[in-house]
């Protein structure tokens, strides 16, 4: 008898998780693939009686990937954390499994819902995912955004709808317009798609038009207006990050001569050409990778550099061919830190690194954490100061480097060298 795997990755989905994993109980094993949530949502799975596994998220069809070996049945399911399997489906995906003639995977068409509203058309309305297949003929193919899955041998179509509630609220919708325009525009320039701006003048009003009078949507009231307007913006908003990452591989060619010769020195024009947005960032790295240079990653708040920071950073240079640094903003290092600090303004910390040989660029970041950078850069080695070993260095971050081939290495220890040790001592000092 046939059996089936369902698979689920989360991350940070508490508020649906458990409504998703209910409409699962069909099946013979739940695994729920977590990227180190923050809200409890494995706890809320393992609650539901899912087997939870963590891993460190690449992208949606690396996360995948990982995920299927470790299914124990012939059969698996994908099933995104904000989508429901109907009674329906449910019961035909029993069915189909059970057949001695099988397919090898099997389309499912999708209802998709927009702020609680089932949009019917506007572009939505043929949304075929293949999401039931052998455990073993199917894997995704490597790309950032809008995975397929490819699956060797012969795909029928399933009857039953699979509900898709994708955008909950207007946030949520900002929140993955943002992420999926900047992995669409990465994606369109590595296939060496480009933008111009006759192109960026046209295409925004015409998948508007496209969405809203040729695929109906206002045959879905109010909703599909937005939903139309909402398509067009995302368009802008990738051709724009397309036609930006052009600008920057101009400017890189043009300049590479200049900013070498910059970055030997330390005068104000190097400094203040090192210190750079994250976008600016991403775009340097892809040139100094597509160079064939090794990218070295160090970060911290440097409020007041002493010799430990400068040996630190002195040795994660020499991990690689070019170094960035990541620097927390004065509202990160003072959540890190507490009340106080830090000493110096973020533009000032960022002239005082980046005045040092050693450093290459320099990124402000205003999360407490690193690794939104790190998950942007995905630097071949990242270091960590003397003071840490590898066991108390932030493990999400370490493991996420790790998954795609990175290394973590530590710096030179300073005895006695810590910006709150400074601070101490100055204090210490006599009043004149």
């Amino acid at each position: 008898m046939s059996r089936l795997s369902a698979i689920v990755t989360t991350f940070n989905e508490a508020a649906q998780i458990e409504e998703t994993l209910r409409r699962l109980s069909f099946a013979d094993e739940v695994l729920v693939v977590d990227s180190f949530s923050t809200d409890g949502t494995p706890d809320i799975a393992r609650g539901c009686g899912a087997k939870v596994l963590q891993h460190a998220y690449e992208s949606p069809a690396a996360q995948k990937n990982w995920a299927i070996p470790q299914a124990a049945h012939e059969w698996v399911l994908i099933v995104d954390a904000d989508e429901w399997v109907t009674p329906e489906l449910a019961a035909e995906i029993e069915e189909a499994i059970a057949e001695g003639n099988a397919a090898d995977g099997y389309e499912i068409r999708r209802r998709n819902f927009f702020l609680g509203k089932e949009i019917a058309r506007s572009g939505w309305q043929n949304d075929w995912v293949t999401r039931l297949f052998r455990r073993d003929r199917g894997r995704y193919a490597a790309r950032q955004v809008h995975e397929v899955l490819e699956v060797q041998g012969r795909i029928a179509r399933l009857k039953g709808r699979l509900l898709h509630h994708s955008y909950r609220s207007m946030d949520d919708y900002w929140r993955k317009l943002r992420r999926y325009a900047e992995w669409n525009a990465q994606e369109a320039r590595r296939r060496g798609r480009r933008a111009s701006p006759a192109y960026m003048i046209v295409h925004a009003p015409l998948r508007f038009l496209k969405a809203y009078l040729v695929q109906g949507g206002f045959l879905d009231g109010a909703h599909g207006l937005v939903v139309s307007l909402l398509t067009a913006i995302y368009a802008a908003a990738k051709d724009v990050r397309i036609w930006e990452l052009q600008q920057g591989a101009a400017k890189g060619r043009a300049t590479s001569g200049r900013e070498a010769r910059m970055t030997e020195n330390s005068g104000f024009e190097s400094t203040a050409s090192k210190i750079v947005s994250r976008t600016e960032a991403v775009a340097q790295v892809e040139r100094w990778r597509a160079e064939g240079k090794r990218i070295a990653y160090t970060n911290g708040c440097f409020d007041i550099i002493h010799a430990g920071h400068v040996r630190t950073l002195e040795a994660a240079r020499r991990h690689g061919d070019a170094l960035v640094v990541g620097l927390n903003s004065d509202g990160s290092a003072r959540r890190l830190k507490g009340a106080g600090r830090p000493v110096f303004g973020q533009r000032d910390r960022a002239e005082m690194v980046a005045a040092l040989a050693s450093v290459d660029l320099v990124v402000i970041f205003r999360e407490v954490s690193s690794l939104p950078l790190i998950r942007e850069l995905r630097p071949d080695v990242w270091v960590k100061g003397g003071d840490y070993v590898l066991e108390t260095v932030n493990q999400e971050e370490r493991a996420f480097v790790e998954s795609y081939g990175g290394a973590v290495a530590l710096g030179e220890r300073v005895e006695g060298a810590s910006t709150t040790d400074v601070i101490a001592r100055v204090k210490a000092l006599p009043e004149a």
